[in-house]
């Protein structure tokens, strides 16, 4: 961006600022451009949204208020239009709507909406809301929750099972702020396994610094997995795990090669990457860590991730690393 002064490119700036929503306070990293000559800050929408969002997040974070994309999944669980939803929960007619596209919910809609998210909850609100509705939207609606009950009886064990993939169930600070996606992060790893000659060691790294530099540009991961610090740097926290679950659907495969003292994994690709569930942004921070790491090997990705300041405050304890806290700090800037 270019100062309106004096002509000439203005730098971003990114600096620790306190910013107030609903009455309380929170840290934000605060982005702006900054005239070298003049010293007048300045922001673009982009940016604002950038600031703000860190705000609406932790206040999100701080009460368990779902966020837009969780708000969405809950509706159409029981397929019917954001005008019922909020019919049936007793809001506003264009409340559910507005939440979805990302005003931020009151503590008590909030966790109304998180209730809901239970069908069988959601099955007593639907009773309790049998009077307003008409007899053939009720049906609808009604068939809808019985089947969702059925499912969720049913794969049980399924979401056990995701569960031992992900440190969180629920997006935060520790996911980027977005709800961890089995399907997003497969993708991710058919990306990277597509350059070819990927190790498990490297792909570790490739994956963190594409959720991160998304973050750092957005306030928000792509994934939603979290990263522990470990003694050879970030890697998704149950890493193992996720990795025999992509095995097991057939996404990629593993090519096992004996070396004098070790046995390495090397990641090949057998699916086409699927760019559709991913949005612009999203697929520039994938292409820009191709570009930037891609030709690096694992050992050199390591010394480099070494230079993190959230690997580095975290590998004592091999803490899980925070996007809010870090994700706006990378050492490397692409």
């Amino acid at each position: 961006m270019k100062s309106p002064f004096t002509g000439k490119e203005m730098s971003l700036q990114k600096e620790l600022r306190t910013l107030s929503f609903r009455k309380e306070n929170f840290e934000v990293w605060y982005h702006y451009f900054l005239c070298e000559d003049t010293q007048e800050q300045f922001t673009t929408t982009e940016l604002d949204e950038v600031n703000i969002s860190q705000c609406y997040n932790q206040y999100r974070e701080k009460y368990t208020i779902p966020f837009p994309e969780q708000i969405t999944k809950i509706r159409e669980k029981y397929d019917i239009n954001a005008a019922k939803m909020s019919e049936i929960l007793g809001m506003g007619a264009n409340s559910y709507r507005n939440y979805e596209q990302g005003e931020v919910p009151s503590v008590a809609n909030g966790r109304l909406i998180l209730a809901a998210s239970d069908p069988k909850e959601f099955q007593r609100f639907l009773e309790a809301s049998r009077g307003v509705l008409e007899d053939k939207d009720y049906e609808k609606i009604r068939r809808k929750v019985t089947a969702a009950i059925e499912v969720e009886e049913d794969s049980w064990f399924e979401r056990l099972s995701e569960s031992k993939l992900f440190s969180y169930s629920q997006a935060n600070q520790f996911t980027g702020y977005v709800m961890p996606s089995f399907d997003k992060l497969t993708q991710m790893i058919v990306f990277f396994a597509s350059m070819g000659n990927v190790w498990k060691t490297k792909l570790n790294k490739l994956l963190f610094y594409a959720d991160y530099l998304h973050f750092s540009r957005t306030g928000y991961g792509i994934s939603g997995t979290s990263y522990r610090a470990i003694q050879m740097g970030p890697v998704p926290s149950h890493f193992d795990n996720l990795y025999s679950k992509v095995i097991e659907n057939e996404s990629i495969e593993v090519e096992y090669v004996e070396f004098e003292n070790s046995l390495g994994e090397r990641f090949l690709t057998t699916v086409n990457f699927q760019t559709d569930l991913f949005s612009p942004s999203e697929i520039n921070a994938l292409e820009d860590v191709r570009k930037r790491f891609g030709p690096m090997n694992g050992r050199q990705l390591i010394e480099v991730s070494h230079k993190e300041k959230g690997w580095l405050d975290c590998q004592n304890a091999k803490e899980i690393i925070s996007y809010q806290r870090y994700g706006f700090m990378l050492n490397q800037i692409i």
